[in-house]
């Protein structure tokens, strides 16, 4: 090591591992690209985007060649897991960040595997109605019953009372939320959006976060406008937290080994507040499994859904290459810390740059 190196600053020394590992991944992306669409091929040009509802995409017309040759390259994110990952987080918060109802229920078994979480979160969607099959696997895999026109929203707030010991009268809507613009902003006002539903038998805080939208789309296979994804999830909580006085408390995502690319989330949401521990809990295959009363999958994800994971972990380490690229010194001026709250009530990102942590490492070693 150069005595230049040596004398660099820690966060700094983490920050450039990380982008070497972040051109590795992506170089790897390229490759598998090319794999489906031939020398030269992009990831962007090749793997579409996820659609809302994930197994609603279309299964591509690859060769069992290609297939095998695009899941070794997923296999070196973390995709397919057969047992849990836990997220290796002390304390803190972790969110099941929603989904379909199994998928809901695989989050919540995933807690157990947690070293003893603070608050377990809850998160759905208001906009998105309850399939036939998910009303079916409640009633005969869990004995649980819900309107025809339920939500994944109602669905969550289900689990987090089933999880709280079906609390009576103790909900109560907090003093934080976000509003509907872009990138989310979090605000210090009763919104509705989060909502305490009781304590476990160990004290731990159950809550409830409504993910919605501005306007739901007239396209269901599209998000609603200004819809918040897991890392403003994630950092919606840590402003949360912050203004609770506790900024160093963890934050986790419990989800799909499926969605490995959640992992890039926690990474970048690490460098935006300073250091904080963020990481991802990822249920296994034969969790889902249990859930869902079936034979474990061979493969996650399944084929359909495997494009479209892969371009959105294409575009989150796009973004993070961007964010880890030194700063010109206008840049660098321009760039001040701002002030916690704006006149508004929002809450401000903090500006500054993490050290070496949990958090480098989810992106450098990824759950095999």
């Amino acid at each position: 090591m150069s005595e230049q190196s040596s004398n660099q600053d820690p966060a700094l020394q983490g920050q450039a591992v990380i982008a070497e590992r972040v051109s590795e991944q992506l170089t790897w992306l390229n490759q598998a690209a090319e794999i489906v669409g031939g020398p030269g091929a992009k990831p962007d040009e090749v793997f579409d985007q996820p659609p809302q509802e994930r197994r609603t995409a279309r299964t591509p017309n690859w060769t069992p060649e290609q297939e095998a040759g695009v899941r070794e390259i997923a296999h070196r994110f973390g995709y397919g897991a057969e047992h849990n990952v836990p997220s290796g987080l002390p304390g803190g918060v972790l969110i099941a960040e929603g989904g379909l109802a199994w998928k809901i229920a695989a989050e919540a078994a995933a807690f157990e595997d947690e070293a003893g979480p603070r608050e377990l979160l809850f998160a759905g969607s208001p906009h998105r109605v309850l399939h036939e099959d998910e009303h079916e696997f409640l009633d005969k895999r869990l004995g649980l019953t819900l309107p025809e026109y339920a939500t994944e929203y109602d669905l969550a707030h289900l689990f987090a009372r089933r999880q709280a010991g079906e609390p009576g009268g103790q909900e109560q809507v907090l003093n934080f939320g976000y509003e509907l613009t872009e990138g989310n902003p979090t605000v210090q006002q009763p919104t509705g959006q989060l909502v305490f539903i009781g304590e476990t038998s160990k004290g731990q805080s159950v809550q409830l976060l409504k993910v919605e939208g501005a306007v739901a789309p007239e396209d269901e296979s599209k998000p609603p406008a200004y819809r918040p994804g897991p890392g403003e999830l994630m950092r919606i909580m840590a402003d949360v937290t912050a203004l609770q006085g506790r900024k160093q408390e963890p934050i986790g995502l419990a989800t799909s080994n499926s969605y490995a690319s959640r992992l890039v989330d926690t990474i970048s949401a690490g460098i935006k507040h300073g250091g904080r521990q963020f990481g991802v809990a990822m249920y296994g295959r034969r969790t889902l499994a249990e859930i869902k009363g079936t034979p474990i999958q061979p493969a996650t994800p399944e084929l359909n859904q495997l494009p479209g994971e892969l371009r959105e972990t294409y575009d989150k380490l796009q973004d993070l290459s961007r964010m880890l690229k030194p700063k010109t010194v206008q840049e660098t001026v321009d760039d001040t810390e701002p002030h916690p709250f704006d006149p508004q009530g929002h809450v401000g990102d903090t500006g500054a740059t993490p050290a070496p942590g949990s958090v480098e490492d989810d992106l450098l070693n990824p759950p095999q």
